[in-house]
């Protein structure tokens, strides 16, 4: 039988840069993803922690239970360029496997990439599409997620909340200079590159 826990989530910034509109969507199994947000700049700094966040899961029932995604997204501010982060492998693949919840249950908007994509010019599309993926993931909740873009980092149950410690932190974010993500957790570590893009100048100003 499984058995359900809870954890708290925290983000420590070691990258040299603020993060602003930090969020963390973490799937488990086929459950409704679970989105965590920041509002507040999580500024950069050795043994700086944002505040803490928590998720949900269940162990105890094998390979069933096994089954924990994760993207970290945030956006950085530098030099007066704005730009759009996330742990995925493939921003063109992000963008084009999510849905975005406008409110409510409907879904808003997908996002079309088709016209973005201009292999002539890669700095061009990877410009149109910072865009795009700036107002995808800070637009609304994702809905439909594609697994192969997110990053597997399995909660055991000596990472579940204990009440008897409750400063424990069950899975620290340890976002690095290095473009890495740490994921530390009292169970293991495991680490995910993290994808950058520029967001245009234009579309900052409209809000995205």
């Amino acid at each position: 039988m499984s058995a359900p826990h809870m954890t708290r989530v925290a983000i420590a910034n070691r990258s040299g840069v603020p993060l602003l509109d930090a969020r963390v969507i973490h799937v488990f199994g086929d459950e409704q993803p679970e989105v965590l947000t920041w509002s507040r700049a999580i500024e950069s700094g050795e043994g700086m922690l944002s505040d803490t966040k928590n998720v949900s899961y269940a162990t105890g029932f094998g390979n069933m239970t096994d089954n924990d995604w994760w993207l970290v997204s945030w956006e950085t501010e530098e030099a007066g360029q704005r730009f759009v982060c996330a742990t995925t492998p493939s921003m063109f693949n992000l963008v084009s496997n999510y849905f975005i919840m406008q409110g409510g249950d409907a879904i808003g908007a997908t996002v079309d990439v088709s016209d973005a994509i201009d292999p002539s010019d890669t700095a061009k599309s990877m410009s149109k599409m910072g865009g795009s993926l700036a107002k995808l993931l800070f637009g609304g909740i994702a809905r439909k997620v594609d697994k192969s873009q997110l990053k597997e980092h399995v909660l055991k149950e000596e990472d579940a909340y204990d009440p008897l410690h409750p400063a424990d932190i069950g899975l620290k974010l340890v976002v690095g200079s290095d473009m890495t993500v740490t994921f530390e957790s009292p169970s293991g570590n495991s680490k995910a590159d993290y994808t950058k893009v520029a967001v245009p100048n234009d579309l900052v100003a409209l809000g995205y």
